[in-house]
């Protein structure tokens, strides 16, 4: 048992509830931003989880006999799943008056709500439950390379994450970041297929996974030869490593804070490993009791319970919620806190529990039924047929990001578009010239092409739209110096519709505005405004659709 590991996950579930609940303790001792200074980087627990999650995989199919490919995935979806859509549905039940039936099935196939905004990509219907998608992507990278080989399968799935998130954002946004903020890909590219998907495919956030799995492998070698040393000598090294991670914790300003190049993310590993040298010391059992391993046991139902659910089941008690709710400070934050923890010991213990061990018995039955037969674990055609399916996977992916590329930069872009193909991709043709939109259809939506080089504001003519229906106004731009606003303006009385903005970027990225209510008017204008003196600003494929 990894009791310090076990520990660390009660602490990083608890850092995401507390960071959740800042605002109840605001005011408290004087200080108007008490919890804020406390808990503002509290969200950091998401990274932990997922540090922590890497290493678990890698060390729990240590066993070549314990790491049947199958009995990983039905170990891991009866581990994660079901009370992941335990959890949604009883949010929705609570407020089901908020979402509509597509936000719940998006939901409950763990899709984010929409492409944009990354990490989290618009979240979940549920918010938390975006972090899950994460989670179900790594386990089925890892799941597929212990079918391939367990002896390199750290290796293999290392090597598929990087190698998605490479693919991902070179071949369907023409750039590539290594920042979890990156932005994410057209929602155009892929058709029937949800957008977010791919962009979260090609985020950098699971290379978190990567660095815990890293981590199981050098624990796993090396933790013998550790052992040898002064026990001293682990304490002061673990005692180091943690104080880094509280200097990276109380020190942060980063207002985007997740993925490893942050400080934060740095702070992290350091944690992580403070834990594992701690291990070093007591590698054997400890007993299963006290608070904090109790709460390391409960971390995945507190993580699911704390955020809405707590405060939506208080609701249905009114004089109670007042009660809770009439007061702000400590009293009230720790109230909170306290009614998660017990709500989530319950669903622990007569919810999870039970699902887990529902898991272990199916893979119990299958392992005995293989056993009277006879049969190996692993399919027998699998190990014939290793090399054959990697290649042809390898090529199908080949053909995918190809096909997508190729939708994106040629079936979509205008006529009239001044992008050619270079050395470093895609870039913007020579253009030197300012010119005023010339909208026009081009399929199904409204297109535009536009450069602009230190103007003010440009607008287009009168755009005919339909009352009553929601629109979404998107663009390709690269800001090389300046900043500028994508705005949306009813054409009778110059209404502000809908508007996005972006500052200076990397390369091409996409501004998307969306209206929030329906239009009530009969044409808009599309208008850039560039509100920096000096900005040298390009835009391509502006488009207006319905929603």
């Amino acid at each position: 048992m990894l009791y310090f590991l076990q520990v660390l996950r009660g602490v990083a579930a608890s850092l995401v509830m507390l960071f959740h609940y800042r605002g109840f303790m605001d005011g408290a001792y004087g200080k108007t931003n008490l919890s804020h200074i406390l808990f503002e980087n509290g969200d950091v627990g998401v990274d932990i989880f997922f540090v922590i999650s890497g290493f678990i995989i890698v060390y729990s199919t240590r066993k070549k006999e314990h790491a049947s490919c199958i009995d990983f995935i039905i170990r891991r979806f009866f581990r994660v799943v079901p009370l992941a859509w335990l959890a949604t549905l009883t949010f929705y039940l609570l407020d089901r008056s908020a979402y509509d039936n597509a936000t719940l099935f998006k939901s409950l196939a763990f899709i984010p709500l929409w492409n944009k905004a990354p990490p989290a990509f618009g979240y979940s219907l549920y918010v938390i439950i975006w972090t899950i998608s994460y989670e179900l992507f790594f386990y089925v990278v890892f799941a597929l390379a212990l079918a391939l080989t367990h002896r390199f399968r750290t290796l293999l799935a290392s090597l598929l994450i990087g190698a998605c998130i490479y693919a991902f954002q070179v071949l369907l946004t023409g750039g590539f970041s290594l920042n979890a903020y990156h932005e994410p890909v057209p929602d155009f590219v892929s058709g029937w297929f949800p957008p977010q998907i791919l962009a979260l495919f090609g985020n950098p956030m699971s290379l978190e996974f990567v660095v815990g799995m890293v981590l199981a492998e050098i624990f796993e070698r090396y933790a013998g030869e550790l052992a040898k040393l002064r026990p001293t000598m682990i304490k002061l090294s673990a005692f180091l490593f943690f104080l880094i991670f509280l200097y990276c914790y109380f020190t942060s300003t980063q207002e985007h804070h997740h993925g490893l190049l942050t400080m934060l993310g740095f702070g992290v590993v350091c944690l992580v490993m403070a834990c594992l040298l701690l291990n070093i010391l007591k590698r054997e059992s400890r007993p299963h009791e006290g608070f904090w391993f109790f709460l390391g046991a409960i971390s995945y139902s507190l993580y699911l319970v704390h955020d809405g659910i707590t405060e939506g089941l208080l609701k249905k008690l009114p004089h109670v919620y007042a009660r809770i709710s009439a007061h702000q400070g400590v009293i009230t934050y720790l109230m909170y806190g306290c009614i998660s923890i017990a709500l989530a010991g319950c669903v622990h213990k007569f919810l999870e529990l039970p699902l887990q061990n529902l898991g272990k018995r199916i893979i119990r039955l299958r392992a005995s039924r293989q056993a009277r037969s006879g049969q190996s674990m692993t399919p027998s055609w699998l190990p014939q047929f290793k090399v054959p399916i990697a290649i042809i996977a390898g090529l199908a992916v080949a053909v995918l990001m190809h096909h997508l590329h190729s939708v994106k930069w040629k079936n979509f872009m205008p006529a009239n578009s001044s992008f050619e193909q270079g050395r470093a991709g895609w870039k913007m043709g020579n253009v030197d010239v300012f010119e005023a939109p010339s909208i026009r259809a081009v399929d199904g939506g409204l297109s535009a092409h536009l450069v602009t080089s230190g103007v003010q504001f440009v607008e287009s003519g009168e755009i005919p739209v339909e009352r009553g229906k929601r629109y979404w106004l998107d663009a390709w731009v690269y800001v090389k110096k300046g900043a500028v606003r994508l705005e949306l303006l009813a054409d009778s009385d110059t209404t502000l519709l809908a508007e996005e903005h972006n500052y200076e970027t990397d390369g091409w990225i996409r501004l998307t505005a969306r209206t929030k209510d329906p239009v009530n008017c009969d044409f808009v204008t599309v208008g850039i405004d560039d509100y920096h003196t000096k900005s040298e600003i390009y835009i391509d494929a502006v488009r207006l659709r319905s929603q």
